[in-house]
């Protein structure tokens, strides 16, 4: 054989030889990632356990948009993910190639062949907690309260007399006002959970569980029988027997109200044998704090408009001027400093 062709025929062979000893690397054609559904419970998130159901590649660390002390239950979250692999990575994954189970997709990009970044969203799922102190308002016998529970964007309260199931109202605040329920003598009590207030809200956020109230009794509603008549200068009340209360005050479905001269309805500041009253705009007759025209104001419990100090709360002390306004950003009887908020400070 001549020297140039066994040349040749060596070349041929080592060709050969290294298209079988060197690999091939195959590129990491699909993506399936794993968020672990966690129902959180207490006020306290945690993170979901992220895995991945692939032996192309493995998840080298996972970084958070924020921490997970910020997080908040139907809120979304940001999770970057760096995936390693010793194959090869595609330039470009869209999301049928990179599937989120628990999460949703956001893009991918590579930062090299064996290397890609995975961004996916998530948001936390949370048990609510029972209502605590479920009561009435020490101020409104008619109104509802009860404590707070966190992460809670809603509450639904069954309300109840003598057993019977009166309304079921949904509510964004701790306390609900319910006169407009409660017109009949009798027992009272509600039941309420807290929920998410929307639809879209309610799968992350689970319902807790339903608390009931105490009982309480109403037997002094006053006329229940009586209808409101309208008429061009105001509001008439006519009693079942055909009368109507005038230059009085009557008590009606629980709250009281006063008639002048003519019998109409009053609203607003009366002045009534030698006491002011604020009335609202609906007639009722206010009590407790009040904040009308931008001052506040206190009502005792009969409705009559109080001057003078007042201690709120042990040691909280308020002072009211001779027109029912609290003082604010003053100095009382040129010894006693009240702050903006109306305090006095000591």
């Amino acid at each position: 054989m001549r020297p140039f062709r066994k040349l040749v025929m060596a070349a041929i062979s080592l060709s050969a030889a290294l298209l079988i000893t060197v690999p091939a690397y195959a590129s990491v054609s699909r993506i399936s990632i794993e968020v672990e559904d966690v129902i959180n419970t207490g006020e306290e998130l945690r993170e979901p356990e992220i895995t991945l159901d692939s032996s192309d590649c493995e998840i080298a660390e996972v970084k958070w948009s924020k921490n997970v002390e910020k997080w908040k239950p139907a809120s979304k979250v940001t999770a970057t993910l760096t995936l390693t692999t010793s194959d090869t990575f595609k330039d470009k994954y869209l999301s049928d190639a990179v599937q989120v189970q628990g999460g949703d997709f956001v893009r991918a990009s590579k930062a090299d062949d064996n290397t890609l970044t995975v961004r996916i969203t998530y948001v936390p799922r949370a048990q609510l907690g029972e209502t605590e102190e479920a009561g009435w308002s020490s101020r409104n016998p008619n109104v509802a309260v009860w404590k707070k529970v966190p992460f809670a964007t809603a509450y639904q309260l069954r309300l109840y007399r003598d057993g019977t199931l009166l309304t079921i109202i949904t509510s964004g605040s701790s306390s609900i006002d319910l006169s407009d329920y409660m017109t009949e003598e009798g027992h009272y009590y509600y039941q309420v959970r807290a929920m998410g207030e929307t639809s879209a809200e309610r799968y992350y956020l689970l319902s807790g569980e339903y608390v009931e109230s105490e009982d309480t009794l109403l037997d002094d509603l006053g006329d229940t029988s009586g209808s409101w008549k309208n008429y061009q200068e105001g509001q008439k009340y006519v009693r079942s027997d055909g009368t109507t209360p005038v230059s009085q005050w009557e008590k009606i479905e629980g709250n009281w109200y006063y008639f002048d001269g003519n019998g109409y309805k009053t609203v607003g500041w009366q002045q009534i044998d030698g006491s002011w009253y604020y009335l609202g705009t609906d007639g009722k007759m206010e009590t407790g704090w009040k904040e009308i025209g931008g001052s506040w104001y206190y009502l005792l419990e009969d409705g009559k408009m109080y001057t003078g100090w007042k201690e709120e709360d042990p040691g909280i002390w308020y002072y009211l001027n001779s027109d029912g306004s609290m003082a604010v950003n003053t100095v009382i009887d040129g010894i006693y400093p009240i702050n903006s908020s109306g305090q006095w400070i000591e």
